[in-house]
């Protein structure tokens, strides 16, 4: 009052009788709202809001217009506004976010005997913000037990589309952790709590998605993701894998995601596609790869490789990384032949895009083979695709089998 008003106490009590009276004359509905109530002297802010149902307010909104109140001291001063103020009105809260309880301190409010909240999509507003409206809309009916004499009447099932819809129109976008409508609100990646889901999803999960418009849940496949949501992923896909093929797709699945946040669909069926084509017996194996390259140096690579069950290592250059690092596998194998084709493609968009390696091998002795490798690194997943195909070439001349034969897995015809 004192530096924004620049009024004594009397005369805001006069305003406030003036203001309410001078609306009261045209509508029924007058809702009177003292600002910063979490502040201000509760007695003094008793007398202005009789004196304001006295004159014919209808609805009392009490506002921490700065964020400042905490649950406990918001619900006592809620509860002792009733007990002061007399007269047939209704109790509304607005609560500000700055220190992250707005939601809490609507709710609490709640409890006291507020039965309107005034609240934002998404939690807009002035510097941190509003109430979240999905929030406490979610929070009464999940907790019914609290809540048991409140209903909203909001219909839930748009509360995701509407939240998308202000974000869009706004160009505030929503937090991949907001709860209720935020992308991962209904995402699960740690494994214990994708099976507990997949099994049972009251088991982690409060709330049905669905009932906020988010459809169903989500398995997250992440570097935490255990094997049944691996598994549960690659069928939902139309991809049945079991036993050996399961167990190395999933190393591989595990390898990717220590490199990649989230693997997507997109990313799954490569990765089945490189291990469903490459289940030929491994003579060769990559351990690690290191290559250096620069504006002014040599390209080199530093391979290790297991060679039918024993650790190899090699050094080799090249005219750039990926052929350093395809002449380092041929030292180490003692395969020679030329690669007549290579094709390099990203699995999805994005800087962390996954790189799938394609190319064709001829050895000296003309076997023709294809290799894929998929990795996080053109260089890595170029190794991977050339060491499948030497896989091809030392199964052919340990098995003996006809090099032409157009039914040999690997045979490009």
């Amino acid at each position: 009052m004192e530096h924004k008003l620049r009024m004594s106490p009397e005369q805001v009590l006069a305003e406030a009788v003036s203001a309410v009276a001078r609306a009261r004359g045209y509508t029924d509905d007058v809702e009177f709202s003292p600002e910063d109530a979490s502040r201000s002297d509760f007695d003094f802010m008793c007398d202005v809001l009789q004196a304001a149902v006295d004159n014919g307010a209808g609805t009392l909104n009490i506002p921490d217009t700065v964020g400042y109140a905490t649950p406990v001291e918001w619900a006592e001063r809620i509860r002792s506004i009733r007990k002061r103020v007399s007269g047939d009105y209704v109790l509304s809260t607005h609560c500000h976010n700055d220190l992250g309880l707005a939601v809490a301190n609507s709710l609490a409010a709640i409890q006291a005997g507020a039965r309107q909240v005034e609240c934002t999509v998404n939690g807009i507003g002035e510097r941190a913000g509003n109430a979240a409206m999905e929030e406490i809309v979610m929070a009464i009916r999940t907790r019914p037990d609290t809540f048991s004499d409140v209903e909203t009447s909001i219909r839930t099932e748009e509360l995701a589309r509407s939240s998308r819809m202000v974000s869009r129109l706004t160009g505030y976008p929503v937090q991949f952790n907001k709860a209720v409508v935020g992308r991962n609100a209904f995402a699960h990646e740690a494994g214990i709590h994708q099976h507990g889901v997949l099994n049972e999803r009251t088991t982690y999960e409060i709330m049905d998605p669905s009932d906020v418009g988010q459809g169903e849940s989500k398995i997250v496949l992440g570097k935490h993701s255990g094997r049944a949501a691996f598994k549960d992923t690659l069928s939902k896909l139309g991809m049945t894998i079991q036993g050996d093929a399961l167990n190395a797709a999933f190393t591989r699945f595990k390898e990717l995601a220590d490199r990649k946040v989230q693997l997507t669909d997109a990313d799954l069926e490569a990765l089945v596609a490189e291990e469903m084509g490459d289940r030929v017996m491994a003579t060769y194996s990559l351990i690690s790869l290191e290559v250096r390259s620069g504006s002014t140096t040599t390209p080199s690579a530093d391979l290790v490789i297991r060679v039918e069950g024993e650790e190899c290592a090699v050094s080799a250059t090249g005219d750039g990384m990926v052929d350093a690092s395809c002449t380092a596998i041929k030292k180490a194998t003692g395969i020679v032949g030329r690669l007549t084709d290579y094709n390099v493609m990203s699995v999805t968009g994005g800087v962390d895009a996954l790189a799938d390696v394609v190319l064709s091998f001829e050895s000296s002795d003309g076997v023709k083979v294809s290799g894929r490798g998929l990795a996080a690194d053109v260089v890595e997943a170029s190794a991977r695709a050339f060491i499948s195909a030497l896989n091809k070439i030392a199964r052919v001349r340990r098995t003996g089998e006809d090099p032409n034969a157009v039914d040999r897995p690997g045979h490009l015809g």
